[in-house]
């Protein structure tokens, strides 16, 4: 596979980025528009929102019906629906409420009703994802990638023959490529719209060359503000018209990675005593689902998570989460698993994103002889940042009631994530020479625990790929025989 054919495979996968996410309300309504009489299919996606079937209702004000009947809700955050406009309504600007109950999410001027004939324009529309990976495209058959944007070109009383270039800008890298359609016919008073199968031609700049390298080395899009900008140029006249639609990556795509309690199923299980246990977890995500489990004897992690919740709760908007007095108690001398679930929109839909499940041994502390004055442990410094295979020494202090510090009291430290780092006895973290990321170092005495956080830079071994050799990442990432 040559360097500019795996080039125009990124560029492909680009024009299919995000929109930017906002909270609490919608986010997109896709197609952005229509023309009088038209009766079209919208998706409207939202953040923060509970839309339910039967129960929400759309307004986009009175030339515009939305009928109940007509209005599917695949999730809290996602509809179809199909909407009439009416033969008079006026070209403008309307807003666009989604009500549910209580609840309404708007999107102010999220849709505009165009004049069957008068001004030649166009307009971009680009469907909102929260991450994209090269994974996500099959590079030997672009035509099965999922299309995520549309141009919409309206035309005046007159008839043209157009080019259509469709290009993206990174903040940080500055262009990134082109993708071009040659020629369009388009008749006098006409609505085009059209989508990625009408682009024959990729071109990447060559000064992104860094960029595409990322790419290739991480298997993602980095986080980045990008601009997408199309372009329609009358190939006689050369009058043009263009729309820009500037857009946020977060590419939050990482699983939730579990801190305390507990440890995975292929380390020694931990022996907790605390009846009220404060879970902490690392992850990027805006919500969180929770999920706590007995575990049966001799139960796979697998097994264990598909067994009936003891408790669960959704919609965890912070990293930790207090067990509440109002839930089942937990048994003395009984095993538990827990696990974090994150969700995010990809380009194949909605993914979900489970962190690898924990468990532990619960004991109420009246039933162990547990006599020891500890009352809290505290690791210093909290967070470091370092590189790869760089070792760090951390120290823990170990308090009483009264915080006065206790001596010669043994300390057990281990690492939140296998294979990232490890640590020994005196609180020595090595960081592994092939891993970066985020991840913790944990120090527990009996019931107590603190965990620092340590930082890795995710690119610091960037110069050393070779993305485009023979057996390089490239082949790896999608799979391809060496």
């Amino acid at each position: 596979m040559n360097t500019h054919y795996v080039r125009n495979v990124i560029l492909l996968c680009l024009i299919f980025l995000s929109g930017k996410i906002y909270s609490q309300t919608i986010t997109s309504a896709i197609p952005t528009s229509a023309t009088p009489g038209q009766t079209i299919d919208i998706i409207i996606r939202g953040t923060g929102t509970h839309f339910q079937q039967g129960i929400t209702t759309l307004d986009f004000g009175n030339n515009i019906t939305a009928p109940a009947t007509k209005i599917q809700v695949q999730n809290a955050s996602l509809i179809y629906a199909s909407i009439t406009v009416s033969a008079n309504c006026p070209a403008g600007i309307v807003n666009i409420r989604a009500i549910t109950k209580n609840e309404v999410a708007v999107i102010n001027g999220g849709f505009e009703v165009y004049s069957i004939s008068g001004v030649f324009r166009a307009s971009l529309e680009v469907l909102p994802v929260q991450t994209l990976s090269l994974g996500d495209l099959d590079p030997s058959n672009l035509t099965t990638a999922p299309c995520y944007f549309w141009v919409n070109i309206y035309n005046n009383n007159v008839k043209r023959n157009v080019r259509i270039d469709l290009s993206l800008t990174s903040q940080k890298y500055g262009q990134l490529g082109i993708t071009t359609d040659p020629s369009q016919a388009i008749n006098a008073n006409q609505y085009l719209r059209l989508d990625k199968t009408v682009f024959t031609k990729y071109n990447n700049s060559p000064n992104a060359k860094t960029f595409y390298d990322q790419v290739l080395a991480t298997g993602a899009f980095p986080p980045d503000n990008y601009t997408y900008t199309v372009k329609v140029t009358d190939l006689v006249t050369g009058e043009t018209v263009s729309d820009s639609n500037i857009t946020t990556l977060n590419n939050t795509q990482n699983n939730p990675q579990l801190i305390l309690p507990g440890a995975g199923f292929s380390d020694p299980e931990q022996t907790i005593y605390i009846n009220q246990p404060l879970f902490q977890w690392f992850g990027q995500n805006d919500k969180y689902d929770f999920s706590l489990y007995m575990i049966n004897k001799g139960q796979s992690a697998e097994e264990a998570v598909r067994n009936i919740p003891v408790y669960k709760t959704a919609g965890i908007q912070n990293n930790s989460f207090l067990y509440p007095n109002s839930a089942e108690k937990l048994i003395d001398g009984q095993e538990y698993v827990w696990q974090i679930t994150a969700s995010i929109t990809g380009i194949k839909g909605n993914q979900t994103l489970p962190s690898e499940p924990f468990r532990f041994m619960y004991k109420s502390i009246q039933n162990t002889g547990f006599a020891s004055n500890v009352a809290s442990i505290k690791i210093s410094p909290q967070q470091v940042t370092l590189t790869q295979g760089q070792p760090f020494k951390f120290t823990a202090t170990v308090l009483d009631a009264n915080n006065v510090p206790l001596m010669n009291i043994p300390i057990s430290w281990s690492i939140s994530t296998d294979g990232k780092a490890t640590v020994d006895s005196t609180g020595m973290v090595i960081v592994s020479s092939s891993q970066s990321g985020t991840f913790a170092v944990i120090a527990t005495v009996g019931n107590s625990s603190d965990y620092a956080t340590i930082n890795v830079s995710e690119f610091s071994n960037l110069t050393n790929l070779s993305p485009f050799g023979s057996g390089g990442i490239l082949k790896q990432l999608f799979g391809l025989p060496k």
